[in-house]
């Protein structure tokens, strides 16, 4: 009660039982009791037209939910997949950013190098090789060549797990819109997608996700 200040109660209401020597616990169980049902009576009395239209909250309830329900709003930096952690202040508590599954890079515009078509590598797999890759968000390395396989000392927020896991999905994507991706971020050559991911269905994409 002290700690807390819930209930609409006051120490005043346990007179009989505070800094008692108890030497008979049944009767000292009885005495408080019949004072519980007291306190019960008055916390009913100060509630009993309070309803979910008149209710007075301490605080923005509405938005201490609906920042739970939202969520964490970071994308990958490589593919712009969404984190996928609920608390929108998990990293601060010693749990970074990380997503369900992963897309193909150029989902985001990433091109390679030698012919500036779209990647089509995906992130948890790319991390596990020698490629470099080319970033303008952070002003220190602006414009330098860095390894996937060394984000976290760029990106400390954030986990990647190197695992062989692809999206049936996001393959089909790629397939499907290839050319719209394209010519979203202005490269002239289709990107190079492995032949492989033809063959995957619209029913096959969705039931992958």
């Amino acid at each position: 009660m002290k700690t807390y200040d819930i209930l609409p109660v006051t120490e005043e209401i346990f007179v009989h039982v505070l800094d008692r020597n108890i030497s008979d616990l049944s009767n000292f169980k009885k005495v408080l009791f019949e004072e519980m049902k007291k306190v019960e009576s008055q916390v009913n009395n100060k509630f009993v037209e309070t309803t979910s239209y008149n209710v007075q909250w301490k605080k923005d309830v509405l938005g201490l939910i609906m920042e739970k329900l939202w969520g964490c709003e970071e994308n990958c930096m490589f593919c712009s997949e969404p984190c996928m952690i609920t608390d929108k202040y998990h990293v601060k508590e010693g749990r970074p950013h990380q997503c369900i599954q992963h897309r193909p890079k150029g989902i985001s515009g990433f091109t390679y190098e030698w012919n500036k078509s779209l990647v089509v590598n995906f992130c948890n797999e790319i991390i596990q090789t020698e490629a470099d890759y080319v970033a303008y968000d952070i002003d220190e390395y602006k414009g330098k060549s860095r390894q996937y396989k060394d984000y976290r000392k760029h990106y400390p927020d954030w986990d990647i797990q190197p695992t062989h896991d692809t999206s049936k999905y996001w393959m089909y994507v790629m397939c499907t819109y290839q050319q719209k991706l394209t010519d979203r971020y202005r490269r002239k050559t289709l990107p190079d997608i492995p032949a492989i991911w033809y063959g995957i269905t619209l029913e096959e994409a969705i039931n992958s996700l």
